[in-house]
């Protein structure tokens, strides 16, 4: 009886010390949420000329793509159309999904039908990296 009662205790000291994970691996390898300012930063440049720029829109399928110098890789908003990208979107490498929280995903929608886009998926390299956030860290 006392042996239940840690267990429960236990699990819930761990579900409140350790909020859920922003990121996540579509394939199952292992992630971490990865720097918070630099995630922050990448965000921001993504959403630059979206939000911010001189023509301001929403996201259809031909623009849901970016390509970032900064990190050189592609970033796709929300998980509509990043499958039917046949040339950058590649079925060997590891997709990630990194969740916006409320305020990132408020202004981003899709144009069709004013869905709102919670996620931004991008690759890392098969067996040399791992999902970090909105980035991808080495394993070595």
């Amino acid at each position: 009886m006392w042996f239940t009662r840690s267990i429960v205790v236990l699990i819930c000291m761990f579900h409140v010390a350790h909020p859920a994970m922003r990121t996540r691996s579509l394939n199952g390898a292992p992630v971490t949420d990865g720097d918070e300012k630099f995630n922050e930063m990448l965000y921001e440049l993504l959403t630059l000329t979206i939000l911010k720029g001189i023509n301001i829109y929403k996201i259809k399928q031909f623009n849901d793509r970016h390509f970032l110098d900064k990190t050189r890789r592609h970033y796709w908003f929300g998980d509509r159309y990043f499958r039917l990208d046949n040339y950058y979107w590649l079925s060997t490498r590891d997709t990630c999904g990194y969740r916006l929280n409320e305020t990132q995903s408020k202004p981003l929608e899709y144009d069709e039908d004013n869905v709102k886009i919670n996620e931004i998926f991008f690759q890392c390299l098969r067996y040399e990296e791992y999902c970090c956030g909105l980035n991808c860290c080495r394993r070595y």
